[in-house]
């Protein structure tokens, strides 16, 4: 929260999701609040930092982010080789938890913010992006087999951390998923073969393991 003060009005921000200025009437003599807060701006970016001016309008600052994926080509020495990231994904969104088939003709990855993100997949070549798991359940990773036929992902806590996978047709649709692990935390990776998956768990000490 953010805030400063025009006569009886504090002005402040809300919400890390949709963050608006407020107006807030507070009694100078009482220093009690007077009534509810009034919306004074949209949310439609980022909004805070108020600052009222002696003449009457109000200041503040507007702002939106994105987090997308990039990728950089390496050399088989393991130094990249592109003068210039290439941007996998788009919008206004959180793009996380990226992983790429071996050809790097697939990504998948997770789409959104906990706790409503969901596993996506997009074709690198056409740009088609199609979503793997249909669910309300928040996603905490996700892992595509080196081959690009196979998807696996975990489901957050808390307590168990469930670990799905399902296989991915050429049009990027997938029948309904398989729970392999009931508790196993989360995927990491796939073996080069597609015959394991790669886990973490969430005990004390981490546990790391495959799901063969």
């Amino acid at each position: 929260l953010q805030g400063d003060w025009s006569s009886d009005v504090c002005s402040s921000d809300l919400d890390d999701a949709a963050r608006l200025v407020l107006a807030v009437p507070v009694s100078t003599r009482t220093w009690q609040v007077q009534g509810p807060a009034e919306p004074l701006t949209f949310g439609t970016g980022i909004e805070g930092y108020p600052y009222p001016t002696p003449a009457g309008p109000i200041a503040f600052t507007s702002y939106q982010y994105e987090i997308n994926i990039w990728s950089r080509r390496l050399d088989e020495s393991g130094r990249v080789k592109d003068k210039e990231a290439r941007k996998l994904t788009a919008g206004e969104a959180y793009h996380s938890s990226a992983s790429m088939n071996v050809d790097a003709t697939r990504l998948v990855f997770l789409l959104g913010r906990s706790p409503n993100r969901n596993v996506w997949i997009r074709d690198l070549a056409t740009g088609r992006e199609a979503e793997l798991a249909v669910d309300a359940t928040d996603k905490c990773s996700a892992a595509i087999s080196a081959d690009g036929t196979q998807a696996a992902w975990s489901v957050c806590g808390p307590g168990r951390e469930a670990v799905y996978m399902a296989p991915i047709n050429p049009d990027l649709s997938v029948p309904v998923a398989e729970k392999v692990c009931e508790d196993c935390g989360r995927v990491v990776d796939w073996s080069r073969d597609g015959d394991s998956i790669l886990f973490v768990d969430h005990s004390k000490p981490v546990r790391t393991g495959l799901l063969t």
